[in-house]
């Protein structure tokens, strides 16, 4: 640390963020400090540079400076205004911070009244859900039997077709063979009366 009056210069290597150096600036006199990465200014929320240095004083507690006053459970008690400047009662106040806290993620919950019925809506939706895994279990057994059944009907088909084809072979053979005749006949009848 150098001192330089009444200023006390810290420079940090941040191995966190590609080993980026953060200076630190240390006021002796009201306890400010100021880091070059600038989060407490942008954010409002104090650097790890910054409570580096707070932890290097000694000091056990942030200076009430750098606690702003929304992150504080006293925030909820001050008045709430809308984007319009309107000052919004208790009841709608509790509403947007309730919707704010949640995002809507919970929103189910607040139709629910009592444990009871909320332990009763899981067990529904897991008796659901075991019956749907069921279903799915039967139809996979349902298409691994069509799957069977489809195979074997292709076989039969397969035979068959061979079948058809071995027959209509033979009658084509036999047609051969019937015309074959049909005209060695012809001509031995040919030959036989130029002879005569």
């Amino acid at each position: 640390m150098i001192a330089e009056e009444d200023v006390q210069i810290v420079t940090l290597i941040d191995h966190k963020c590609n080993s980026k150096m953060h200076t630190v600036r240390y006021y002796l006199d009201n306890n400010k400090v100021e880091c070059s990465c600038k989060m407490y200014e942008w954010e409002g929320i104090p650097c790890r540079h910054i409570l580096w240095v707070f932890k290097e004083k000694g000091m056990k507690s942030l200076p009430a400076a750098y606690v702003k006053t929304r992150w504080t459970k006293a925030a909820m008690s001050m008045p709430m205004f809308d984007l319009g400047g309107n000052l919004i009662e208790d009841t709608t106040k509790m509403e947007v911070v309730k919707k704010k806290a949640t995002c809507g993620f919970f929103r189910w919950v607040d139709d629910v009244n009592d444990i009871e019925d909320m332990q009763y809506q899981i067990v529904e939706k897991d008796t659901t859900i075991a019956d749907l895994e069921n279903e799915v279990k039967m139809l996979k057994e349902q298409n691994e039997t069509l799957e069977e059944l489809l195979a074997e009907v292709g076989i039969e088909c397969s035979e068959r077709r061979l079948m058809m084809e071995c027959e209509v072979d033979d009658k084509r053979k036999t047609y051969a063979l019937l015309l074959s005749w049909v005209f060695f006949c012809n001509h031995v009848l040919d030959v036989l009366s130029m002879k005569w």
